[in-house]
C-alpha cells in the first residue's frame, strides 16, 4: 500500500472510533445518583437513618456501573431496558425501576428498596 491509502485508512479507522464512542454517551440513564430514601416493607426513611454515610450509584458507559453503600465501594455491571434497570453487583443481579430522574431498586435483593435521585 502506498502512504496515501495507509494515512487515508488511519483517519478512517480514527473516525470510526471516535464516532462509536460519542454514541455510548447518549444513553440517558448514566449519570451519578444520590440514595434519598430507604424502604422496607410499609416503613421509609431517610437515607442517613438506614446508612451513616449514605448510599449513591454511578452508572457508567459500556455498563459498568460503582456503589457507595455506607462508606463500601461495590464495582458492578447494569443495564437498562425501557423502565427497567438491572444492576449486577458481586455477581448477584438487582431488578429496579427508572422513573425519570428516579431509581428504584433492591440491591443485593435483601428486602430494602433504596430510590436513588439522578444529581
Amino acid at each position: 500500500m502506498n502512504k496515501f491509502v495507509k494515512k487515508a485508512l488511519c483517519i478512517v479507522l480514527a473516525l470510526v472510533l471516535t464516532m462509536s464512542l460519542c454514541a455510548c454517551s447518549e444513553d440517558p440513564n448514566c449519570g451519578s445518583y444520590v440514595c434519598k430514601t430507604v424502604t422496607v416493607g410499609d416503613i421509609t426513611v431517610n437515607v442517613n437513618e438506614a446508612f451513616v454515610n449514605g448510599a449513591s450509584l454511578e452508572l457508567k458507559q459500556a455498563g459498568a456501573c460503582d456503589v457507595l453503600l455506607d462508606g463500601t465501594k461495590y464495582e458492578g455491571s447494569w443495564k437498562g431496558e425501557g423502565s427497567s434497570v438491572t444492576v449486577t453487583l458481586e455477581e448477584e443481579p438487582s431488578v429496579g425501576t427508572i422513573s425519570g430522574n428516579t431509581i428504584s431498586i433492591d440491591l443485593l435483593n435483601v428486602g430494602m428498596t433504596l430510590s436513588f435521585e439522578k444529581k
